[in-house]
């Protein structure tokens, strides 16, 4: 029973998460690094900055690694 449930929920996952939402994600974490972060630096805000990076960089890492998880799952 409980394979079923756990087969089903990830055929869902797997339909939802696709390449073109990977690249969605990662793609808007290297606009946040870039384009944000940057905006923020210069207006010498060092807190908003320091959160626009660890944002961009969860994106980034996080968007390949569910991918990546679909794959093996």
């Amino acid at each position: 029973m409980g394979e079923v449930i756990f087969e089903s929920i990830s055929n869902k996952f797997d339909n939802i998460y696709s390449i073109y939402i990977t690249i969605f994600v990662v793609l808007s974490g290297i606009f946040i690094l870039i384009h944000d972060a940057r905006r923020l630096e210069i207006r010498k805000d060092h807190k908003g900055y320091k959160i626009a990076k660890i944002i961009g960089y969860v994106y980034i890492i996080g968007g390949a690694s569910l991918y990546v998880v679909t794959l093996i799952i």
